[in-house]
């Protein structure tokens, strides 16, 4: 078996690391498709526009600390 100094050598780790970084682009996508959806139900009444703004904002978060996660991986 190959030894390695770093395990960022190890040809697993690089792939998990690839495609970790997909999953991560794959969720910042999906955060903005749910707020779409939520402006949807606000708009057809399912919800109020006070529950929406909360909402929205809760995502937004969520997307800002992927937003800073995803360019810490790719330096």
């Amino acid at each position: 078996m190959k030894k390695y100094n770093d395990f960022r050598d190890m040809s697993v780790w690089q792939k998990a690391f690839a495609l970790l970084r997909e999953v991560y682009k794959i969720s910042r996508g999906s955060s903005y498709e749910a707020m779409s959806q939520i402006l949807v139900a606000e708009a057809e009444g399912y919800i109020t526009s006070e529950k929406s703004e909360e909402l929205i904002i809760r995502y937004k978060d969520v997307v800002e600390e992927l937003s800073a996660l995803i360019r810490s991986l790719e330096k």
